[in-house]
């Protein structure tokens, strides 16, 4: 599995994105990042309202240069790169060695 990911859920809703502090209620190793509307609950999820997910990986980049990313919900999501916010569709540059998103 190459990718962490961390399930959240609201106490109440949620009115913003979570700042994830808290500890996640659900955390494990998945091999791919790709969920379909259902108009339920996704597979291995608790609720299909009121959650959140956050997904982490890194990899070892062997050329360096301008990578383009793409991010696709429709509840709001956001993509970080390295520590800052890249929105849902971004180029940024990678120097050679671990890059974490």
């Amino acid at each position: 599995p190459c990718f962490v990911e961390e399930q959240f859920y609201a106490p109440s809703r949620y009115n913003s994105m979570p700042n994830f502090a808290a500890a996640p209620s659900k955390k494990k190793n998945v091999n791919r990042v790709y969920y379909k509307n259902t108009g339920g609950v996704w597979p291995s999820w608790s609720r299909g309202d009121d959650f959140a997910g956050r997904w982490t990986t890194k990899w070892r980049v062997d050329k360096g240069g301008k990578y383009r990313f793409r991010l696709g919900s429709d509840d709001g999501s956001q993509l970080l790169g390295e520590d800052h916010r890249l929105g849902q569709s971004a180029s940024t540059s990678l120097k050679i060695g671990r890059a974490h998103v």
